[in-house]
């Protein structure tokens, strides 16, 4: 990977996950319990693939990554099933819908931000996903690796979040949420963004917040990097936090490990 590499940011599906709950759900932070986000289980970590799917590049490296954050105190952990990476790349319900975006220029790129890496591999058997938590911690950890299939489509999003860090990096979100009565409940506030520092070299680096000093405020740290024909990327949602060093330094261990195992497959 070249040094001089223009450091991309990336906005990961969480992004989108948590507009979602605050539209829909008007609850605190947690993952969705549906197919493409089952929340991570009171399981401990896997020592690797262990059910009938093949054993592949993606898997092998999810693994060694969810083994790291095992080792860092995250170590409940769910694997993505074929089926759910299926659905993860089907086209999913616009979250933004009923959302006022302003600047009403920023309104497209956050649209587009509902992005996986599973969605560049031809195939749902060349990726793979794995969400990872610790009980004691309000927040969650997910990695995904995928085959770079479609490099058009990597780039596209790489540019569609220049845009959002350029020129979108503080935008106001009106929408409207179910009360605790169950009424609507208008809220206006600041979806924040911008480029963490890091000490391992990424491809893409970014923190976002969502509504910050508000009862449904959530962040998100989101790192990728690529390592040869393969994409990974790691990231840690919740109401509050993500901006410590400590997840920063999670994150990047989690995926320097992921990265090592990618390359020593490649090798083979």
């Amino acid at each position: 990977m070249a040094a001089d590499r223009e450091k991309r940011g990336a906005y990961a599906a969480a992004a989108v996950v948590a507009l979602a709950l605050l539209t829909a759900c008007g609850g605190p932070a947690e993952m969705p319990d549906d197919a493409a986000h089952a929340p991570a289980s009171d399981s401990p970590a896997a020592e690797g693939p262990n059910d009938d799917r093949a054993v592949t590049t993606p898997r092998v490296a999810v693994a060694a990554g969810v083994l790291q954050a095992a080792g860092l105190g995250f170590d409940l952990s769910s694997e993505a099933t074929s089926a759910q990476l299926e659905q993860l790349r089907e086209d999913p319900a616009d979250p933004m819908a009923g959302v006022v975006v302003a600047p009403s220029s920023c309104a497209e790129p956050l649209e587009q931000m509902n992005w996986s890496p599973t969605l560049v591999a031809d195939s749902a058997e060349e990726a793979a996903l794995t969400q990872f938590r610790n009980e004691d911690v309000a927040a969650i950890g997910s990695l995904e690796v995928a085959r770079i299939d479609d490099r058009e489509g990597l780039d596209a999003h790489y540019a569609t979040v220049r845009t959002l860090l350029d020129e979108c990096s503080t935008v106001t979100l009106n929408l409207q949420r179910p009360g605790d009565d169950g009424a609507v409940v208008p809220t206006s506030g600041p979806l924040k963004h911008s480029e963490p520092e890091t000490g391992y070299e990424t491809d893409s680096a970014v923190f976002w917040s969502l509504l910050p000093n508000h009862d449904q405020q959530q962040q998100s740290l989101v790192l990728i990097r690529e390592a040869g024909d393969y994409v990974a990327m790691v990231s840690f949602t919740g109401p509050e936090n993500i901006s410590d060093p400590e997840f920063t330094q999670m994150a990047e261990s989690v995926l320097e490990i992921t990265v090592l195992e990618l390359e020593a497959q490649q090798e083979r």
